[in-house]
């Protein structure tokens, strides 16, 4: 979900040239924001927020004590994540499984900075 979001094909059709006729932003062609021209730019915190409690909901869906989904779940997420050492201690462990160019991808897109060309781990 994270490389279609914040990667893809429409990327190269959303280049620096494209995107700087339609929002005005000068960005170059592998920027996170691509796949979000023109007034599309408005979608791209909330794809950055889905992207972040899905990852969450997964990790806690795996440890003891999942979340119940109900009305108010994304903010019970975030108060469990803040204020429960053992579902952080669930999250770091879960973040380790995850594609490490997903997560990279995640980070760059949360952070607004360009997505990587290559990736080259230690």
């Amino acid at each position: 979900m994270v490389k279609v979001f914040f990667t893809g094909h429409s990327m190269l059709e959303n280049s620096n040239e494209a995107n700087a006729t339609k929002t005005g932003m000068e960005i170059d062609g592998v920027s996170v924001f691509g796949n979000f021209p023109g007034a599309k730019i408005a979608a791209f915190g909330p794809a950055v927020s889905y992207s972040r409690r899905m990852l969450l909901l997964t990790a806690l869906e795996q440890s003891e004590s999942p979340l119940t989904i109900d009305a108010d779940w994304e903010r019970q997420l975030d108060v469990l994540l803040r204020t429960d050492k053992r579902s952080r201690e669930t999250m770091k462990a879960h973040i380790k499984t995850v594609d490490e160019d997903a997560i990279e991808i995640f980070l760059n897109a949360a952070s607004g900075r360009h997505a990587p060309k290559t990736r080259e781990w230690p």
